[in-house]
């Protein structure tokens, strides 16, 4: 397979784990705000809302061939950068509503089927993260 083979495969099985974890949150009732957010220092997979609640939510998708569970791909430098782009999401309100983090991780089976879609509330915490 080919760089630009593997890079369109990459693509897809994202898009393929967004729309399986927008359907997620939707049933868990979340209202999905915008999707692909791209703001100074970053993009956020999925801004929502959840019991009042604004939900950044970053979503990682791995097929079976992959290491390791899909949210410990959230490390602490993409934390950052969707704390510097949630800070500027924030910024155009001119208020500070509640705020969590979500990590949606999605398994596929290697076909291009979902076969587990798990919601983690408050995935990661940011002590005073909009200062």
């Amino acid at each position: 397979m080919s760089d630009a083979d593997r890079e369109l495969q990459r693509k897809l099985l994202g898009r393929i784990g967004e729309a399986a974890a927008i359907r997620a949150l939707r049933q868990a009732g979340y209202r999905i705000l915008e999707t692909n957010a791209i703001y100074t220092g970053g993009e956020i997979d999925i801004i929502a809302e959840h019991n009042d609640v604004v939900v950044f939510v970053e979503v990682k998708t791995r097929s079976p061939r992959a290491w390791g569970e899909p949210e410990a791909a959230v490390d602490e430098a993409k934390q950052a950068r969707i704390v510097r782009a949630g800070q500027n999401y924030l910024a155009q309100f001119g208020r500070q509503p509640l705020t969590r983090f979500d990590i949606v991780a999605v398994r596929t089976d290697g076909h291009n089927r979902v076969e587990s879609v798990r919601i983690i509330p408050g995935a990661f915490e940011i002590p005073d993260w909009r200062t």
